[in-house]
């Protein structure tokens, strides 16, 4: 099996081919990306010798407010979090507001409404920034966890308000 030479990332903007690395420079339509390229509804996507059609839907992707007081952006930020016991789980954070975010866990996790978690994970922004931060529980489902931020330094605040502007 090789390696992965790219990935394929959905941002409010569109969605981008990220090259990643590998032997083969992946090419939209004949242009070698080197870095990132916004795709476009039909662009054909090399790689070594396969080529595939992107098929992204006719809509941008949208973050939304609906209730909610702020800006929510849909994500798919790998990173981790401690429970109150101490134990390490893998996430995936798929939802990010400047007030909390919405996780996926690996694997089931023994946590309730109210537990105070450690979270950390990065930002697919330039800086590829790192966020650390403490959240509240807030609800439980069975896939997801949502939590409200409790700790967030100054720092980390900034970088999610310029990460989330829309």
């Amino acid at each position: 099996m090789g390696k992965i030479s790219f990935t394929i990332e959905r941002r409010v903007s569109g969605y981008y081919l990220n090259y990643v690395g590998g032997v083969s420079i992946p090419k939209v339509s004949g242009q070698p990306v080197r870095h990132s390229m916004k795709l476009e509804e039909s662009d054909l996507i090399e790689i070594g010798p396969a080529t595939l059609r992107f098929s992204g839907g006719s809509g941008i992707p949208r973050g939304s407010t609906g209730r909610r007081r702020s800006y929510r952006r849909k994500t798919d930020l790998p990173g981790s979090f401690n429970t109150p016991t101490g134990d390490m789980y893998w996430m995936i954070v798929v939802s990010l507001s400047k007030g909390g975010l919405r996780m996926q866990a690996f694997q089931t996790v023994d946590v309730k409404r109210e537990d105070i978690l450690k979270i950390e994970f990065t930002l697919d922004d330039e800086k590829q920034s790192r966020i650390d931060a403490e959240v509240v529980v807030r609800y439980i489902s069975k896939e997801f966890i949502g939590c409200k931020f409790s700790s967030l330094g100054k720092r980390a605040s900034k970088t999610l308000r310029s990460y989330l502007m829309p």
